[in-house]
Formats: C-alpha cells, structure tokens, sequence
C-alpha cells in the first residue's frame, strides 16, 4: 500500500487510491505491450511550477542518436544513414544562472526526490508489479521537425520508461505522440497530452517512436520529464492478450 503522505502535496488524491492503483495496475498488465496512461497525474499547481521550470530556466543542449551507435557528434549524426539517425532532440544540460534556486527548481527537485524513494517508487511498484531499486530522469523539448525513430528500451537493468508531458495547450495536431508497437503488431497511440502520464514495460521489446513535431504556434514545444526504472530482470509478467484493433489515447482517453 502506498503511503500517501509524500505523494498527496504532488500527485491529484484520486491517483493514489487503493481501487485507482488496483485499475492502473489491471490496465497495465492487460494490456499487450504493458501501458498504462493517467491524465491529470499532478496536482494544478505542481504541474505549472514545473512545466515553467522547463520552459523558462533549464538550459538545453542538443543530443544526436544512431540506431546501434547511441549518442554522437553533429558531424557524424548527419554523415550517417538518414533511416539510422534516430533522433536529434534537446535535452537538459543545466540550469540558467538567473533561477539557481528558484521555486520552480525546487518543486522539480522535491518531486524527482520523492519519485526516487519511498511512495514514489512504490507507486510505480504498484502499477506494474515489479520491484524497483531505482529511477533515471531525462528532461528534453522537441520543435518544429523534429522526431524520434523506432527503437526498444529493453537495455541493462531498465524495467519501465516513463514520460509525463508538460506543455500547456499542447494538441495531438502538433504533432509529438508516442507510438507504441507490441510484439504482436497492435499499435497504441498516447498524444503528448498536457500533465499526463505515459508508463510501459522497458522489457518486453516494445517498438516505440515520437511523431513529428509538425504544426506547433511560434515558440511551443513538446516539452517532457522522463525516463527509466530499474530493478532485476527476473521478475515478469504475463503478458495479456491483444486485442485486434488499434488503439488511440489523446485528450480526455483512458
């Protein structure tokens, strides 16, 4: 059971009861690549302070990816095959001088910290049914033209990636949804929907990519706190049965 008292100050009260773990948890498993969506996952006031902290006071710093080669250099990025260049994303890189400290900083650090140990880990525990010994984030914004290719997470001790998406007023026509592609085909689309949270199993080989960046007002990008959770391998569950249609889940899904 998730003890609530450091999570309540973050995550919307409804996420954290017993029959909406025990539903996240049903969705999770069932489903055929083991994903799970919550809408509205932080509290209003959470959400903003740390959506402003990504948009206004972190520094970025561009990343190039390779299919088999991982991060690169510009040069060799776009020397390479362009079916091989996976992604070239901005990823977080620091803080601006002017926010050291600032309110917004410190609501992320305390959510991240929370989602290290204790209730927050466990929630995480809860909806899928492993044992977690820990959690890696990654902060990134993606603009105009910009997307990532498919590929797996299923690497080292990774059992979970999750990303919760922060951009106000983000639409699926924007471009920016995460398609995820099971072993048996069926496909599950989940739009970068403002404050929602995507969960789904690093294990089982899920093919997964980010649509284009295609249409977003002057300045708007798709910005995301991310990343993996790991613990031993060993531990697996079944997965459920496909269902044979294609699933979308954008605003007001689930």
């Amino acid at each position: 059971m998730i003890e609530q008292t450091e999570l309540n100050s973050y995550v919307r009260p409804e996420h954290l009861q017993p029959s909406s773990i025990a539903q996240y948890r049903g969705e999770f498993r069932s489903h055929p690549a083991h994903v799970v969506v919550i809408h509205d996952y932080l509290r209003d006031e959470v959400a903003a302070r740390i959506s402003r902290f990504l948009s206004l006071e972190v520094r970025y710093g561009m990343e190039y990816e390779v299919r088999g080669g991982g991060r690169v250099a510009r040069e060799d990025w776009l020397r390479s095959d362009p079916q091989d260049r996976l992604c070239a994303v901005e990823i977080m890189v620091g803080v601006r001088r002017e926010f050291i400290l600032s309110p917004n900083l410190v609501t992320c650090l305390r959510f991240q910290h929370i989602l290290r140990t204790g209730a927050g880990l466990n929630f995480f525990e809860e909806i899928s049914g492993y044992k977690l010994t820990g959690i890696g984030f990654s902060v990134r914004s993606m603009s105009y033209g910009q997307q990532v290719l498919d590929h797996v997470d299923d690497s080292g001790t990774r059992r979970l990636a999750f990303s919760l998406y922060l951009t106000p007023g983000w639409e699926p026509c924007f471009g920016g949804a995460l398609c995820l592609t099971g072993r048996s085909g069926h496909l599950t689309r989940v739009e970068a929907e403002y404050n929602c949270l995507v969960v789904f199993d690093a294990t089982i080989h899920t093919l997964h990519h980010v649509t284009t960046i295609e249409n977003p007002p002057l300045g708007l990008k798709r910005l995301s706190l991310g990343g993996w959770l790991h613990g031993k391998r060993s531990e697996m569950v079944e997965e459920g049965a496909p269902p044979s249609r294609t699933e979308h889940i954008g605003a007001g899904g689930r």
